[in-house]
């Protein structure tokens, strides 16, 4: 299944932006297209805000729900803690260097 257009969309702009290596030429009309950037980050945190608008009490009763029981959240957050810190330990064990993902 291909990547999605938009995700492939975005880093297409990113890189555009960025300098051409030497010996190689930027065209022109890809350094306008920055414009795109700043109207679909506007656009998406526009949306964001209409979104929660409209759904803001469901939200906010979901939130509560999870927040009501502080035992599992905390076990859970422990869980998370010892195993990362046990795959870190177990991962770069005799002086191999971490991975860098």
């Amino acid at each position: 299944m291909p990547p999605c257009p938009l995700i492939c969309e975005f880093g297409e702009l990113d890189r555009r932006d960025q300098e051409a290596p030497l010996g190689k030429m930027q065209l022109d009309f890809l350094r306008k297209i920055s414009f795109l950037k700043i109207s679909l980050i506007i656009g998406g945190g526009f949306l964001c805000i209409i979104w929660f608008a409209m759904y803001r009490s469901e939200i906010l009763a979901n939130l509560e729900a999870i927040g009501s029981n502080w035992i599992s959240i905390l076990f859970t957050v422990l869980l998370v803690a010892i195993s990362s810190f046990a795959i870190i330990k177990l991962q770069t064990r005799r002086g191999k260097p971490p991975t860098i993902v």
